[in-house]
């Protein structure tokens, strides 16, 4: 079966957390990574054609190599998370989702960066902003 018809991974509440170990380092280089091609395309920003061509283009072409090899490991980054069955929401702040279900309904277990465990959701329309804390537990999941 390929990747775009499987049917999503539905995670409990224990097994979103078994991950966390695999996904919080993948989540800090992408974090790095960004704020490195960030860093990297403000400079080539400020390269101008005329500096380009007085001897600055050596320099011009490093970073345009550097953006691309960022944007490639972040690239497989984001692939990486997701066949983890993991959603990526947002690389700045380390916002993922775990599809969960919760009362026969699949919800999203809500999580960034310096949290602890899981101790948030929310359904599939609110986002982070209806996040609410976890109120069922291994009874309500499967």
């Amino acid at each position: 079966m390929s990747d775009a018809i499987r049917p999503p991974h539905i995670f409990t509440v224990e097994s979103a957390n078994e991950l966390l170990p695999v996904v919080i380092p993948i989540l800090e280089r992408m974090q790095r990574d960004q704020q490195l091609l960030d860093e990297t395309g403000n400079r080539l920003d400020s390269f101008t054609e005329a500096m380009r061509s007085n001897g600055h283009a050596m320099e011009a072409l490093r970073l345009e190599q550097q953006a691309l090899r960022l944007r490639r490991q972040i690239e497989r980054d984001i692939i990486q998370i997701a066949r983890l069955g993991v959603e990526l929401k947002n690389i700045a702040t380390g916002l993922i989702d775990f599809p969960a279900m919760r009362h026969n309904e699949i919800v999203l277990l809500c999580w960034k960066l310096g949290e602890g465990d899981i101790a948030y959701w929310h359904d599939l329309q609110s986002g982070f902003a209806g996040r609410r804390p976890l109120d069922f537990g291994k009874e309500n999941q499967r």
